[in-house]
C-alpha cells in the first residue's frame, strides 16, 4: 500500500476496491454522459450553517438595512 500511495506502483482494481470499502465507499462506473446528473442530484445544502455563511448573511443583512429608509 505504501508503494501505491507514494506513486511507485499502480493500483490494481482489487486494491482500489479494498481501499474504497475500508473508507465506506463503493466504486461505481457510469456512462460519462450520465455523470454530471449524478453530481447535481447529490449536492445538498449543509444542515448547519458555517461561520462563513453566517458572517456573509450578517453582512448582507447590514447592507440591506442601510439601504431601506
Amino acid at each position: 500500500m505504501t508503494n501505491v500511495m507514494s506513486g511507485r506502483e499502480d493500483y490494481k482494481v482489487s486494491t482500489l476496491l479494498a481501499v474504497a470499502g475500508r473508507l465506506g465507499l463503493e466504486l461505481v462506473l457510469v456512462p460519462k454522459d450520465a455523470s454530471p446528473g449524478l453530481l447535481a442530484a447529490q449536492v445538498k445544502a449543509p444542515a448547519v450553517k458555517s461561520r462563513v455563511a453566517a458572517a456573509l448573511e450578517a453582512l448582507e443583512t447590514k447592507k440591506n438595512d442601510k439601504r431601506s429608509p
